[in-house]
């Protein structure tokens, strides 16, 4: 099964560049094309790097069939978005959904307020 990655090699140097910049970073690993292990002083994190539009529940299955592991699909293109039902199939199978901006913070945080997607999230704190 092919989960759809066209814009990876453009978005993933963004990606590790942008990560390894942050202070609470402890590892960033690539364990394969577009899945990275992210280790922060808050939590381990293994997150899929995906580039869709619109996002929908039928994406979110098929990219938790091709990579179990993850715990974070990250929408990455500065257009795309997801809808609420695909988020809410997500977060019920215990993988967090984000856009670009909502990963960088949530990735600081386990458990349900990474799921959330931060402490504080939708209230405009960290915007």
């Amino acid at each position: 099964m092919s989960v759809q990655r066209p814009h990876g090699d453009r978005t993933r140097p963004q990606f590790v560049r942008y990560l390894r910049s942050k202070t609470d970073l402890i590892t960033l690993c690539e364990l394969r094309p577009n899945v990275y292990e992210v280790q922060m002083r808050g939590g381990t994190h293994i997150a899929t790097l995906v580039d869709y539009y619109l996002l929908s529940e039928s994406d979110v299955l098929e990219i938790c069939e091709a990579d179990p592991d993850a715990d974070a699909i990250v929408n990455t293109g500065p257009w795309n978005t997801y809808t609420p039902e695909a988020r809410a199939l997500a977060i019920s199978r215990n993988v967090g959904l984000y856009n670009w901006r909502e990963f960088m913070r949530a990735v600081h945080y386990a458990g349900d307020v990474f799921l959330a997607g931060g402490p504080r999230a939708g209230t405009g704190w960290g915007r």
